[in-house]
């Protein structure tokens, strides 16, 4: 269609030919010579006369809002300025809008080093010229040299990584020496800036040890505060020999961890804000019921013996810190992502998985106390509601709801190491199941009503956690 960009497909004979010959497939259908069209990968349209241009590659075309935007045209306009001498445009990913187009330029230098041109004033005079989809938006970075192969294309998957890099500190010198990466800094933005050479055959593991080690620091950071509140509580506990406000702290520690995480990490995407406020939701709701109960029973007979030896009690709060970060690893790491792809159906099935989570948990709970304040049902043990098909409900809704932010986590992770955080949802799993959920309250509840037939035959009959199974 005239005026309209497009993907450009082509047939030919000649193409058709050249698959027979190398796969080796003899006589293609007729219809294959006349009727089937190859997808080049291109990105083109046709003007008023019939005049086809090519204008750049599908995947490379900036996505930005509904349109896409050809990186040539922008580097044209670029490339009229007289203080540039290269340049290369990509697109810089950007929550509401898809990506803003970026421009890498190499700029000329007066007889003093200094350059000819700032950044604001390629901005400007660029925006000038260039429709609105084209707009400079992502802002303009300095570079030595632009990233090309041997045909002189611009590689632009370098300088998309270098995106990935742009935070990487003066301590990693000695690995951009190895992969032969200078350093310079953004004229105008004072931004740092790694610049990609060709020649950088080290630049995948860079990249991913910059990474590991960036979110290292931050987990490390969010780890310090989340063990200094166990263990500063601890000391308290002990000294007043009291368990009451255990669990409180630990929700409050979750709902903290995960709020500094979003307000200091965040770009704001809408994932990010769905995520922690799950999180934040969780939090406030167990909190509150945990001390409640805990306030109305008068103690919590998991720290009849610990709290009153400090070693022990200390394990207690330990592990409790340990729960905290391992249980929110796969979140923060989520929160910590600067380029947040869209949403995604991964992201919706793990809030799903979360929301249904959740809802089990809360009616578990309920039912639960209302069970135990029924006069009536002093003594007994509770076979009703949620309690009829799973011994311990509110322990599957738990184990569901954080295999649900796993699972909408891990639509925004790109590299290997990250899918690695699995083993929170099956650190917690284990702790439920295996230590301090579900084992002390099924001994409890056989050394109560052990002797009880009807005991016996729920034992029997219902599930220990997943429901019907």
């Amino acid at each position: 269609m005239k005026g309209y960009l497009n993907q450009l497909k082509v047939r030919h004979t000649f193409l058709t030919q050249q698959i027979e010959r190398k796969y080796l497939i003899a006589n293609l259908p007729q219809e294959w010579h006349t009727n089937v069209w190859f997808n080049t990968g291109d990105q083109g349209y046709y003007d008023a006369e019939n005049n086809l241009f090519v204008i750049g590659r599908y995947k490379e075309l900036i996505k930005y809002k509904s349109r896409k935007v050809a990186p040539s045209n922008i580097e044209t306009q670029l490339m009229t300025h007289s203080a540039v001498k290269d340049v290369a445009v990509v697109g810089l990913p950007h929550d509401i809008d898809g990506e803003h187009p970026l421009a890498y330029v190499v700029i000329k230098m007066d007889d003093q080093g200094h350059p000819l041109v700032t950044a604001k004033e390629l901005i400007d005079f660029t925006n000038e010229r260039v429709v609105d989809e084209e707009q400079l938006r992502g802002g303009v970075r300095f570079i030595e040299r632009i990233p090309r192969n041997k045909f002189g294309k611009v590689v632009r998957h370098q300088l998309v990584a270098n995106l990935h890099c742009e935070d990487a500190s003066s301590r990693y010198d000695v690995f951009f020496k190895l992969c032969n990466v200078n350093r310079n800094h953004s004229v105008g933005y004072k931004q740092r800036v790694v610049v990609v050479r060709r020649d950088c055959g080290y630049l995948n593991w860079l990249v991913i040890f910059c990474s590991i080690e960036m979110a290292f620091m931050k987990l490390l950071y969010l780890s310090a505060i989340d063990f200094g509140i166990q263990w500063i509580l601890w000391g308290l506990a002990s000294w007043l020999k009291t368990e009451k406000f255990y669990d409180l702290a630990g929700s409050s520690t979750f709902a903290l961890i995960a709020f500094l995480a979003y307000n200091k990490y965040s770009t704001g995407h809408i994932r990010t804000k769905i995520q922690t406020t799950a999180i934040l939701l969780w939090a406030v709701r167990l909190g509150f019921y945990l001390f409640s109960r805990v306030l109305k029973e008068g103690h919590d007979r998991r720290f009849k013996d610990a709290k009153e030896d400090p070693s022990v009690f200390f394990v207690y709060w330990t592990l409790q810190g340990v729960w905290v970060i391992v249980t929110l690893l796969p979140s923060l790491l989520m929160v910590m992502q600067r380029r947040q792809p869209p949403l995604s159906a991964l992201d919706w099935l793990g809030w799903l998985m979360w929301l249904v989570g959740f809802i089990t948990e809360v009616v578990a709970d309920y039912q639960k106390s209302q069970f135990r304040s029924n006069p009536a049902n002093a003594g007994k043990f509770i076979n009703t509601g949620l309690w009829s098909i799973s011994r311990h409900p509110n322990y599957f809704g738990e184990i569901l709801l954080w295999c649900g932010l796993f699972t909408s986590a891990s639509s925004t992770f790109t590299n290997w190491w990250e899918y690695l955080t699995i083993l929170s949802p099956m650190f917690l799993t284990y702790l439920i199941t295996q230590m301090s959920g579900v084992p002390p309250l099924e001994k409890y509840g056989l050394q109560k009503w052990g002797l009880l037939p009807e005991y016996r035959a729920y034992l029997k009959n219902t599930p220990v956690l997943v429901p019907y199974l």
